[in-house]
């Protein structure tokens, strides 16, 4: 195993050398409604592993499909 489970941290600091990169990446995770660079950062490393996972071509995958309508409009089922 690279780390062990919660035995290390990092900041934004060390990860984003350049200011203008930590600003940008500051304005990019405030417009996504985050409080603190910890959560977009966690965000990142969970989106990159499920990418990653869901990559393969043998990956299960499972999704929905949810639909959304007045069920007291007449004539929903029928196409025009």
């Amino acid at each position: 195993m690279f780390v062990e489970e919660h035995a290390w941290a990092f900041s934004a600091e060390s990860v984003l050398r350049s200011i203008p990169t930590l600003k940008r990446f500051d304005r990019s995770i405030a417009r996504r409604g985050y409080t603190n660079r910890s959560e977009a950062f966690r965000d990142l490393i969970r989106d990159r592993l499920v990418t990653e996972q869901t990559a393969a071509p043998d990956a299960t995958v499972v999704g929905t499909v949810t639909l959304i309508y007045d069920h007291h409009s007449h004539g929903v089922q029928k196409n025009d």
